[in-house]
């Protein structure tokens, strides 16, 4: 009796407080999704006060965006007022309104007559039919026992539908498939069945039908002529039309990415559904313990407690422990749940995270790899885009934070690599140290000593083995093809770099003049070079000296993102802001206005699809210091190692300055500066290109763009693209001709 009643008020107390834990878990989620939205609003009030202050034209694209819908309407409404005014205000109009109106009202009423006149027609055919469909079925019923389908069946089990057959004068009133048949199905399985008495309901019934279904629709009462329709089988579902877009590989990405925010807002609602069915599952499991408590055990617990006393006092004091074990242990496999659902927080499967192989090979381009080892034991990745029989050779360097995905990003279309393939270049890309995984001949180097590494590195290291990989690769394609000796001279190798690599590309070529060596170049093609900086922004000049003294106190060797979580995270935030419109023009209009410049329309940073993933290589504090020194001393010259270390190296007390050696320059050098370049400014190009006016006037060439830094590798626009390839090609005769 007794355990009973405790069963019974346990059973209540499990359902009353499963019922309350249920209502609290989802009014915490209503008043979480609503401060989330509130939040979120004003975010989007304070973007959009913000712009409005300082960036007018990304208000305004706001609200365009937001009224679009309002301003058509508007415009639509008002066309049809003005249109009503006119016709109201002018008699003649009227008049002739009129008298259409009664002309189309009569053609209304023949088409009408006529198209009723067709349908009795059909439906006698149809009767007609009907009666010889029943006279046969009686003979067949009367000569055997074998069962003939009826009408009704026989239309089921035909493949193409069992449309009646019309006549071809029917006339141009819309008659839908499924209106049009089912009457006639469900009229011959009627008849099909031998009641005469259910023809006349029937009939009324069908001809309820017709007059409902098989009106005029809006769209043919329009016309003027008669125009035949034949019924279409019925085959199930109507097949949409499939409109087919040429549209890019690398743009447009076959996953959507959901965004940091809205994976953390799941996640948290995930998160509290799985806690509080935690809390219910204990809860009732602790209820049913004491309802199944029996009075028996609570006496041996009575007696036996004094003996179990010492264990009893050692429970007690290791409860805390044992339940923030036990509590962490939960907290650890609810997350590890959470973090396996598809959305998952820190998933990359909703990114864009193909290499530059898949991007290459997916628009339909082979592809080749290799890996290079400079001379002090840096393993370097060279892609390739292969042109076998080609002799000419088109050698592209990529820029600091960046690698060879900047030359392909944005597709067969628009891409130099994609396009110099197609004029008919061997393409090689190469990614300087620090880009990619971590490879080194010495599998125990430490992070200090691989991050040690300044732009004379990249110019005197990493240039170098790729030019001698890539004439070595030539070389041996080329022999074996024409089964002969392929000299030096038969290879046309030339380069096109951006900003820090077309430093690297100015450095390496001097440094090999003033060794009295071959560069092994006919042409560089300079888009934005840096190392003159005698003008920079100004954020440039604040954040310099914050982040020197930043990297003074913290032992640091490298800036990139700490880890592969990181890095999906930030990926997922540029999303979120990308794809939110005021934070979208936010983003733009501070990294344009202030750091790289560029157009605030059709800007790379909203078009290449998830940037922040497949660029933002990491590269060496080393090379932010030599980069700084260059800024502070405002020449273009080596990494300063102190004086003694100077004279070991350079043979001077101060490191090299290269614009004091162009006159090695011996091959042509095109600079192309971007006028709405802010982070290297045409004063900056100008420099580069006046100083080799003054040694090689024949070898200095100066082109102008409206572009910003990062438009030259990433939106580069067909004016240049052109430019490049005219280039190229004068490259081709030139060789052709020696």
């Amino acid at each position: 009796m007794l355990f009973g009643i405790r069963l019974w008020i346990s059973t209540v107390l499990t359902s009353y407080i499963d019922k309350t834990l249920i209502s609290l878990n989802e009014s915490l989620k209503i008043f979480f999704q609503e401060v989330w939205q509130l939040g979120v609003q004003l975010a989007n009030m304070a973007t959009i006060t913000f712009l409005r202050i300082f960036y007018k034209p990304g208000y305004q694209s706001y609200l365009e965006q937001r009224h679009r819908i309002k301003k058509r309407n508007k415009s639509t409404s008002s066309s049809s007022s003005s249109l009503y005014k006119k016709t109201r205000s002018s008699p003649l109009h009227q008049s002739h309104l009129s008298q259409l109106y009664i002309q189309q009202r009569q053609q209304q009423q023949q088409q009408l007559q006529q198209y009723q006149h067709q349908q009795q027609q059909h439906y006698q055919q149809f009767q007609q039919q009907q009666q010889q469909g029943q006279q046969q079925q009686g003979q067949q019923q009367q000569q055997g026992n074998t069962k003939t389908p009826t009408p009704f069946v026989q239309l089921l089990n035909d493949p193409d539908g069992g449309s009646p057959t019309m006549s071809p004068s029917t006339s141009s009133y819309a008659i839908s498939n499924d209106a049009a048949m089912s009457p006639q199905s469900s009229l011959s399985g009627l008849s099909g069945s031998g009641s005469g008495s259910s023809s006349s309901n029937n009939n009324s019934v069908f001809r309820k039908t017709l007059s409902s279904s098989l009106r005029p629709s809006s769209s043919s009462s329009k016309r003027n002529t008669m125009e035949p329709i034949t019924p279409r089988p019925r085959s199930g579902k109507k097949k949409k039309r499939q409109y087919y877009v040429n549209r890019d590989l690398v743009h447009h990405h076959e996953q959507i990415t959901t965004g940091f925010l809205e994976d953390l807002r799941t996640n948290i609602l995930l998160f509290s559904d799985r806690f509080f069915h935690y809390l219910r599952v204990k809860i009732s499991n602790t209820l049913n313990a004491l309802a199944s408590f029996s009075i028996r055990s609570f006496i041996f617990f009575l007696i036996t407690f004094p003996l179990y006393l010492p264990y009893y006092i050692f429970k007690v004091i290791t409860f805390p422990f044992t339940m923030c074990n036990s509590v962490i242990n939960m907290l650890v496999n609810r997350w590890k749940r959470v973090r396996d659902i598809p959305n998952r927080l820190f998933s990359d499967k909703e990114l864009d995270v193909r290499s530059v192989k898949e991007i290459v090979e997916q628009a339909g381009y082979p592809y080749e790899q290799y890996h290079v080892t400079t001379e002090d034991g840096y393993i370097l990745l060279l892609e390739r885009i292969p042109n076998k029989q080609s002799k000419h050779i088109l050698y592209l360097q990529h820029g600091v934070f960046d690698n060879s995905f900047a030359w392909v990003a944005t597709g067969p279309t628009q891409s130099l690599a994609f396009a110099a393939h197609d004029q008919g270049y061997d393409v090689f890309l190469g990614n300087l140290r620090g880009n990619g995984e971590r490879l080194h001949t010495e599998h125990n180097i430490s992070a200090k000593q691989y991050w040690d590494f300044s732009v004379n590195e990249h110019a005197f290291k990493d240039i170098p083995s790729f030019i001698q990989v890539i004439r070595q690769v030539k070389i041996k394609e080329l022999a074996t093809q024409n089964n002969d000796v392929v000299s030096a001279n038969d290879i046309n190798i030339s380069a096109v770099a951006h900003s820090m690599g077309a430093a690297c590309i100015l450095m390496y070529i001097v440094f090999m003049g003033i060794l009295k060596k071959s560069h092994h170049l006919s042409r560089v093609i300079l888009l934005s070079p840096a190392g003159v900086h005698e003008k920079a922004p100004k954020i440039v000049d604040f954040l310099g000296p914050l982040i020197n003294l930043w990297v003074s106190i913290f032992p640091v060797y490298v800036f990139k993102f700490p880890s592969d979580t990181i890095r999906v995270i930030t990926a997922k935030i540029y999303h979120d802001l990308m794809s939110n419109t005021p934070t979208k023009d936010l983003m733009v209009y501070l990294v344009s206005r202030f750091l790289l410049g560029g157009e605030m329309k059709n800007h790379p940073l909203e078009k290449i699809h998830n940037l922040a993933y497949n660029t933002f290589s990491g590269t060496s504090v080393k090379t932010y210091r030599h980069f700084f020194q260059i800024r502070k001393a405002k020449k273009f010259q080596a990494f300063d190692y102190g004086k003694q270390k100077n004279m070991e190296l350079y043979g001077t007390p101060y490191p090299l300055n290269f614009l004091d050696h162009y006159d090695v320059i011996n091959i042509p050098v095109h600079f192309i500066m971007g006028l709405n370049d802010n982070l290297i400014e045409p004063h900056n190009i100008i420099k580069h290109y006046s100083t080799l006016k003054k040694f090689h006037p024949e070898f200095a060439f100066l082109k102008a763009s409206k572009s910003g830094h990062i438009e030259f590798t990433l939106g580069l626009d067909d004016q240049i693209l052109n430019y490049i390839l005219n280039i190229l090609d004068a490259s081709k005769t030139d060789q052709a001709a020696i």
